[in-house]
C-alpha cells in the first residue's frame, strides 16, 4: 500500500550536520579536512525528498510538472536571486577587471544553472584560486537542478511500471556510480563537476523515497526490528544500528578522509551510505529523534539553504582582501551569514513559498523566472563587458589590461605540463636546444614546476645576449618529487621519466625552481636525493633559487587597492603581502640547505625586496609589473631575477 510522505524533523537535522560540514570545512579546513562532503549528504537529503513529492504526487494522480517546476522555482529562486545581487553590487564596489568580469560569468551560468559546467570548463593550472571565486559553491545547485529536469521524466516513466522500477533505478544508478570511478581516476575535475558522474548520489535519495512512498511497511517493520534489549530495557533496533552506523561514515567521512584521496570516487560512498542509513533508520531511531530532531538542529537545517548560499560569498570577499591568516574575520563572516540565512528564510523564503497571501503564490513563479533571466543577463553584460573598466581609474585599467602570454613566457603545454592532461611524452622537442655547435655549449637545465617555469624568459634573454650555453627546460613537476618512498602520482611518474632524460643529456648546470612550502618536513632529505642524483649524471653546478614574495591576491590587485588608498602606483611596498615572515622562514631553511648540500643559492626575497619593501615595478610600462599573480614572475621579473643568476653561470657578453 502507497502512502505520502510525512514531514520527517530528523531530516532537516540531517541537513544542518550537512551544511555544518561544509561551513566548518571553510573555515577550518585544517581541521574539519574534509567536510565538503556535506555535499553529498544534501544530494542524498534531496533526492529524498523532492522524488518523494514525486512519487507521492504520481500516487495520488495529482502530479503535474507544471506545478513541480513551480514550487522548485519557489524554493529556489528567491534566496538566490538576493544572494546573486548581493554579490553584484559588492563586487562592483570591490572587485577588479577580471575578478568582477569573471563574477558575471557565473551569475549569468548560475541564473542558467549550468555553474557547474561553466566551473569545469575553467579547472586549470593558473585558473583562479577557488577562493577568490565567490559563487564557486553553486556548482552544487547546479548538479541538483539538472537532475531535476531530467529525473521527474524518468519517474513518471517508471511509476506505473512496477515490476522493473526499481530494478531500472538501480541500474542507472549503478551506471553513474561507475563513471564516477572511472572519472575520478582519468581526470578528477570531471568527477567533482559533471553531472552524470554526481547523479547516482541523488539517485540513491531517489531510491529510498520510492521505497518509502511504494513500500513503506517493509522499511519501518525492517527499522523497528529488536536487536536487543539496551540501558533501561529501551530495546535497540535495526533502526538504532543503521543511524549510529550512518552517523559514523558521515563522522569519518568529515574528519578522516585524507586531502589528497581521489574524490569523489569511491571515498563518496562513506557520506552517501551514512546519509541513506540515518534516513531509512527512521523517526524512531534514538539519534535521529534525540538529536537531529532537536530544536537547534531542526533550525539549523530549516536555514540550511540560505546558510549554504551566504556563507561563501562573504568568506571569499574576505579572503579576497585579508588572505587566509585572519581567522577572527572568517568567524565573524559565519556568524553574520547565520543572521543573514535567517532573515532570508523569515522574509523571504517563507511568505514566497508558504505565504498567505493567494496571488503571491500564484504569480510568484512567473515573477522569478522573469527576474532571475534578467539577473542573468547583467552577470552576462559585465562578463562581456571586460567587469566594466570604466569604474576605475585609466592608470589601473592599463595596468590591469596588460595580457600575459603563457605559452610565449612559460612555454606552457609545450615545455611546462599541464597537469592532469599532458605526461613526460608531452615535452616538445624543442624544449632542449639542439647541440649544433658540436658539444662545445654547456648545458643549462631549468626543472621544477611553474616556480621554475617562471625562468625561461630571463634564462632565454641572458642566453640570447651572451650566446655562451643552450637551454633546457622541464617544467611542471616539482623537482623532488622523484617518486621515492612516500611519493605516488602524476608528477612521480612524470619525473620518473625525466630523471632518465636528464641522465642521457647530463646537462652541466641546473637551475630548480618549486613552491618550497609544499614539501613540508620531506624538503630536506628529498633535496639531497635530489642533488645526488644529478651529481651522479654529471652535473657540475646547482643552483637553487628561493621563494618569491607573495601578494595577495595578487599583485596587480595589491598595487590597484595601494593606489586608490594612496593614489600612486609604488615601486615597492609592505602592504599586501601575504605571511611575509614564514616565506622568509622556507628562505631561510633553503639557504642552509644549500649550503650544507654545498650547491649555489638565490634568495628570490633578497633580489626583490628590502627594507623599504618588495619590488612591484621596473620602469611605468603598463607591462612593468614583476609578477603576473600572487607569486609567478611576469616577463620583466624573470629578466630582473636573473641579473643575480647571471653571475653564478659565469656568462659574459
Amino acid at each position: 500500500m502507497s502512502r505520502p510522505l510525512e514531514y520527517r524533523p530528523y531530516v532537516d537535522g540531517l541537513r544542518a550536520v550537512a551544511v555544518l560540514a561544509v561551513v566548518l570545512f571553510h573555515v577550518f579546513p585544517g581541521t574539519f579536512r574534509s567536510g565538503f562532503v556535506g555535499v553529498d549528504i544534501f544530494f542524498v537529503i534531496s533526492g529524498f525528498l523532492i522524488s518523494g513529492i514525486i512519487f507521492s504526487g504520481l500516487d495520488k494522480g495529482s502530479f503535474g510538472f507544471a506545478d513541480f517546476y513551480a514550487r522548485r522555482i519557489r524554493r529556489i529562486f528567491p534566496a538566490l536571486i538576493l544572494v546573486l545581487l548581493f554579490c553584484w553590487i559588492v563586487g562592483w564596489r570591490v572587485l577588479l577587471l577580471d575578478g568582477f568580469s569573471n563574477l558575471g560569468k557565473h551569475i549569468a551560468a548560475t541564473a542558467a544553472f549550468v555553474p557547474n559546467l561553466v566551473f569545469w570548463q575553467e579547472t586549470g593550472y593558473f585558473d583562479t584560486e577557488a577562493t577568490s571565486k565567490p559563487l564557486l559553491h553553486l556548482w552544487s545547485l547546479g548538479v541538483e537542478e539538472q537532475y531535476y529536469v531530467i529525473w521527474p521524466l524518468i519517474a513518471y516513466f517508471l511509476w506505473r511500471r512496477t515490476s522493473f522500477a526499481l530494478l531500472a533505478v538501480a541500474i542507472l544508478l549503478v551506471a553513474s556510480f561507475g563513471l564516477n570511478v572511472a572519472a575520478t581516476r582519468a581526470n578528477p575535475s570531471d568527477a567533482f563537476y559533471l553531472p552524470f558522474t554526481r547523479f547516482w548520489e541523488l539517485m540513491t535519495g531517489s531510491l529510498l523515497g520510492y521505497i518509502q512512498v511504494r513500500h513503506p511497511h517493509r522499511i519501518e517493520s525492517l527499522a523497528s526490528r529488536q536487536l536487543f534489549r539496551g540501558v533501561g530495557g529501551r530495546p535497540f533496533t535495526v533502526g538504532d544500528a543503521a543511524a549510529i552506523a550512518g552517523l559514523l561514515l558521515i563522522i569519518y567521512a568529515t574528519f578522516l578522509i585524507r586531502s589528497r584521496a581521489a574524490f569523489p570516487g569511491f571515498w563518496a560512498l562513506l557520506p552517501t551510505a551514512g546519509a541513506a542509513l540515518m534516513i531509512a533508520a527512521g523517526q524512531n531511531a534514538a539519534i535521529n529523534r534525540d538529536f537531529l530532531s532537536s530544536r537547534a538542529m531542526i533550525f539549523i537545517g530549516l536555514i540550511s539553504y540560505p546558510l549554504y548560499l551566504w556563507h561563501w560569498p562573504l568568506l571569499a570577499f574576505i579572503r579576497i582582501h585579508e588572505g587566509d591568516e585572519i581567522r577572527i574575520l572568517s568567524v565573524a563572516a559565519v556568524a553574520v551569514s547565520f543572521l543573514l540565512a535567517w532573515l532570508t528564510y523569515a522574509f523571504v523564503e517563507k511568505p514566497i513559498r508558504y505565504g498567505s497571501i493567494p496571488n503571491v503564490r500564484r504569480y510568484a513563479p512567473a515573477v522569478l523566472v522573469v527576474v532571475m533571466f534578467g539577473v542573468g543577463v547583467l552577470g552576462f553584460v559585465t562578463y562581456k563587458r571586460n567587469g566594466f573598466p570604466e569604474r576605475l581609474p585609466p592608470a589601473i585599467v592599463q595596468m590591469l589590461q596588460h595580457p600575459f602570454n603563457y605559452e610565449n613566457s612559460y612555454r606552457y603545454k609545450s615545455c611546462f605540463l599541464e597537469l592532469g592532461t599532458q605526461n613526460a611524452a608531452s615535452y616538445s622537442p624543442a624544449c632542449v636546444d639542439p647541440d649544433t655547435g658540436g658539444g662545445g655549449k654547456p648545458l643549462v637545465l631549468l626543472w621544477g614546476d611553474s616556480h621554475a617555469a617562471h625562468f625561461y624568459v630571463g634564462a632565454r634573454k641572458l642566453q640570447q645576449e651572451t650566446d655562451a650555453f643552450r637551454l633546457a627546460q622541464f617544467t611542471g613537476c616539482s623537482a623532488l618529487d622523484y617518486g621515492g618512498k612516500g611519493t605516488k602520482g602524476h608528477c612521480a611518474k612524470i619525473n620518473e621519466e625525466l630523471r632518465k632524460r636528464i641522465a642521457s643529456l647530463r646537462p652541466d648546470t641546473v637551475i630548480i625552481g618549486g613552491r618550497w612550502s609544499r614539501m613540508g618536513a620531506e624538503l630536506p632529505q628529498r633535496l639531497k636525493d635530489t642533488v645526488d642524483f644529478l651529481r651522479a649524471n654529471g652535473t657540475k653546478k646547482i643552483i637553487l633559487v628561493g621563494p618569491p614574495p607573495t601578494w595577495k591576491p595578487d599583485l596587480k590587485e595589491a598595487v590597484a587597492y595601494f593606489y586608490f588608498r594612496h593614489g600612486t602606483v609604488p615601486e615597492r611596498m609592505t602592504e599586501g603581502l601575504l605571511a611575509f615572515e614564514d616565506v622568509r622562514r622556507t628562505d631561510l631553511q633553503l639557504a642552509q640547505l644549500s649550503k650544507q648540500f654545498e650547491i649555489e643559492y638565490v634568495s628570490t626575497l633578497n633580489v626583490f625586496c628590502n627594507v623599504s619593501g618588495c619590488l612591484t615595478r621596473i620602469g611605468n610600462a603598463a607591462g612593468s609589473l614583476v609578477a603576473i599573480d600572487s607569486d609567478h614572475l611576469s616577463d620583466s621579473g624573470s629578466e630582473y631575477l636573473f641579473k643575480a643568476i647571471r653571475p653564478l653561470l659565469s656568462v659574459s657578453r
